[in-house]
């Protein structure tokens, strides 16, 4: 299954998806809803998962996915819409029904860059 805006449709608000998350980000997120790609280098090699942003914040993002990203995995994630690649860290993870959920904290923002 692709993850995509058709997928989102099927929940009113993804936040109601993660009922009991706990909400304590400091800066002010914004609603996307722009593709992503998020990978990652593990023991097997490099890892690719193509998802959906599905809010921002100068601290972080949410993203939805058809596949799960590994826990305590520092990632890479490219935004479509500016080309800019962030290093995150992974924070949680969760399913919800064929769809995974997944929060990522800007980690070495300084450093972050815009693809060529």
């Amino acid at each position: 299954m692709e993850f995509n805006k058709t997928n989102l449709r099927s929940i009113r608000r993804w936040k109601e998806a993660l009922p009991g998350r706990k909400r304590n980000r400091t800066s002010r997120r914004f609603a996307c809803g722009g593709a992503v790609r998020i990978w990652w280098e593990d023991k097997y090699g490099f890892s690719t998962v193509q998802g959906m942003c599905l809010d921002i914040s100068d601290g972080g993002l949410a993203v939805g996915s058809s596949e799960p990203l590994p826990r305590h995995t520092h990632v890479h994630v490219q935004l479509q819409s500016s080309g800019a690649i962030k290093h995150a860290a992974l924070k949680y993870c969760l399913q919800r029904g064929e769809a995974f959920f997944s929060g990522l904290e800007f980690i070495n923002q300084e450093t972050d860059q815009k693809s060529a």
